[in-house]
């Protein structure tokens, strides 16, 4: 019941604690930037919210109205956030005239009516303005696994896939953008390959040249370009990749504090258990009926043109060009309320798996 919202101190013991594996032992330490004042900051902090939503949660949701609620869904790009979104009252464009604009019953839950919600990729300005003038007392973000996430990215957004994804409604004509998206992909990313081949040697990459993002026919500088993350220096749109470009680096530095305030992340690997443990912390102990629900923009018995293959070397590349992304990926993990120590480790099994090649899993878990 949502109305009986109460403290629930469970999650408190998650705050900065990583499990350290040596062999077959296992047991929970601070990770190497453990800050024991920052810990305690933060259990502080997350006994204020939750006192803040259980009082907003009792009394109603009238004085809840976008952008000043108690905190921000930040939907990432390609990590099942569009269906996530059925289950938010205010589950549609921050920018949207008319909110709530989702009266389903589903959407009754402490998340929806605690939350504005943001879709990252077309509304992250507006989320960095609104941030700054009056800050959000939490965060709650969508992610996958970083290599998943941005293969999945190309796969969705590459030319000849928006066309088979308009023929099976899953993309509109109007949001088709077929004159924009072809010169970025073609010809230098006619396919996934293509692409990750175009990121070897991603360390050596001249962040500091500008050339580097404006040579029209340099195709590996557009690969590497794609993915290069400064607040200082914005990419061209001539070479930016919907969703790929708008990344966790990319927000997370631009909203202040994003990892000092309380944070929860929701998995796409496991968005109903995260979700569920979300409602949770703030009292919300009611059963999602998530079975009824189909996965929006579901393109999975779609047959793509342009496939999600790849070589072991073109892997390795994305791998070593997305570590930073894995480090800040994991830093949101190490960080959020709702995931258990065993949540962690089972999204870091999944990142050894898809990247053996990178070192840093020892420094960020």
């Amino acid at each position: 019941m949502i109305a009986g919202a109460g403290i629930n101190n469970y999650f408190f013991t998650r705050i900065n604690i990583a499990i350290v594996t040596n062999g077959a032992n296992s047991r929970a330490l601070p990770p190497p930037h453990y800050d024991a004042a920052l810990a305690e900051e933060r259990h502080q902090q997350s006994l204020l919210i939750q006192i803040k939503a259980k009082k907003i949660l009792a009394s109603g949701i009238d004085g809840q109205k976008p952008p000043n609620t108690l905190g921000a869904f930040i939907h990432v790009g390609k990590t099942a956030g569009s269906t996530l979104s059925k289950f938010l009252r205010n589950g549609c464009h921050s920018f949207a005239n008319r909110k709530p604009c989702n009266f389903s019953s589903i959407a009754n839950n402490a998340i929806s009516n605690l939350t504005t919600y943001y879709h990252a990729e077309v509304e992250h300005g507006r989320l960095f303005e609104i941030d700054a003038k009056k800050p959000y007392d939490f965060l709650i973000w969508t992610v996958r696994d970083p290599l998943a996430r941005t293969i999945s990215a190309f796969i969705y957004n590459h030319p000849f896939n928006r066309v088979v994804q308009v023929e099976h409604k899953i993309r509109t004509k109007r949001n088709l953008h077929f004159d924009i998206v072809y010169p970025i992909f073609m010809p230098c990313f006619p396919t996934l390959e293509d692409y990750a081949q175009g990121l070897e040697n991603f360390s050596a990459f001249e962040l500091n040249n500008q050339t580097v993002f404006k040579g029209e026919g340099n195709c590996t500088n557009r690969a590497k370009a794609s993915l290069y993350v400064s607040k200082q220096q914005d990419i061209p749109n001539h070479v930016q990749i919907s969703h790929i470009y708008t990344n966790l680096r990319r927000l997370s530095q631009n909203i202040a504090d994003a990892f000092s305030r309380p944070l929860f992340a929701i998995r796409t690997e496991f968005n109903w258990k995260d979700w569920e443990n979300t409602n949770l912390f703030f009292g919300d102990d009611t059963n999602s009926n998530f079975t009824n629900i189909a996965s929006l923009k579901n393109s999975s018995a779609v047959e793509y043109p342009v496939k999600n293959i790849i070589s072991e070397s073109g892997r390795k590349n994305m791998c070593l060009a997305l570590e930073d992304e894995y480090r800040v990926y994991f830093e949101m993990l190490n960080a959020a309320l709702n995931l258990s120590e065993d949540d962690v480790k089972d999204s870091m099994k999944i990142a050894r798996k898809n990247c053996r090649w990178l070192t840093i899993f020892d420094e960020v878990i």
